[in-house]
């Protein structure tokens, strides 16, 4: 109901509005009986030519089809109501039945798959086995083994003369180079020649032999051969092994001794067959000839 002094709509039926309290008994019977009421179908206003439509009208507009009669489809055929005497009923076919399952359609051509490349196994590594050796190939490979080995060249001990000739060239050229270190040492002192004598002899005889020993002991390490050997083709080897620096001063310092007494440490040369003097037995050596 609508309250005449504020407007306000109510839903519920009550005497009194909600919103503002006013009484509806105090309401004007006017103003109740103006309220309006629903229009009827039939008090609605119609044009002249307005016609009601009919039921068949209606069902067309809405598509509404007659439902077709019902059928009975015969699921048998009949049998034939008489029969001669003695004769029996043969059976007659049925039609197909209506519930029998449909024949499959033909089975097509099947399509192409593709497949993948299978990923490959990992095989277990089978244990190796190793077979013997034949003995003919042992024999054969340590057989040519052997052949491919040069066989080991003949020692030849050193004939004296060519030692004597080594040992003049060695002698020469330290005269040599021993007579230059004089000379500059006395042109270094102002010393004349003639009076060479006035130097410390000492210092220069040391100096001097120093010389001489580190010129044939590092010549006979190194190589084995001074300038005189290489002339005449000899060499100086170990019996023991490499010939170390060591090895090689000890052998100079005794041929040194050997020679400074009267030569006597180079006469066992002259009479073994191995050709070595006393120097190369106390340094374990030997002077061998060397191929050309």
């Amino acid at each position: 109901m609508k309250c005449p002094k504020c407007a306000y709509v109510g839903f519920e039926e009550s005497d009194r509005c909600r919103h503002c309290g006013y009484d509806f008994s105090l309401m004007a019977p006017a103003e109740a009986a103006a309220s309006p009421e629903p229009l009827r179908a039939a008090d609605m206003p119609r044009h002249a030519s307005y016609r009601e439509p009919s039921r068949a009208t209606i069902d067309a507009d809405l598509n509404v089809e007659a439902a077709a009669p019902l059928v009975d489809l015969p699921l048998a055929a009949a049998a034939p109501t008489s029969l001669p005497a003695g004769a029996s009923a043969a059976p007659v076919p049925l039609p197909p039945s209506l519930f029998a399952d449909p024949q499959p359609p033909p089975a097509r051509t099947p399509l192409a798959v593709r497949r993948t490349a299978e990923r490959p196994r990992s095989r277990a590594t089978p244990a190796v086995v190793r077979r013997p050796r034949p003995v003919l190939l042992e024999s054969s490979t340590a057989d040519a083994a052997t052949e491919a080995e040069p066989p080991p060249e003949a020692v030849v001990a050193a004939p004296p003369v060519a030692r004597l000739l080594s040992v003049v060239v060695d002698v020469v050229l330290l005269s040599g180079i021993d007579a230059a270190v004089v000379y500059l040492t006395a042109q270094i002192a102002s010393v004349p020649m003639g009076q060479v004598l006035t130097l410390p002899l000492v210092p220069l005889a040391a100096f001097v032999i120093g010389l001489n020993v580190a010129y044939l002991a590092v010549f006979t390490a190194n190589g084995g051969q001074t300038l005189g050997k290489m002339a005449t083709g000899l060499r100086v080897e170990s019996t023991d092994g490499a010939l170390t620096f060591g090895g090689a001063v000890v052998r100079v310092a005794a041929a040194i001794a050997g020679g400074l007494i009267a030569g006597v440490g180079f006469l066992p040369a002259l009479f073994r067959a191995d050709r070595r003097a006393v120097h190369d037995q106390i340094a374990h050596t030997r002077v061998v000839k060397v191929s050309a």
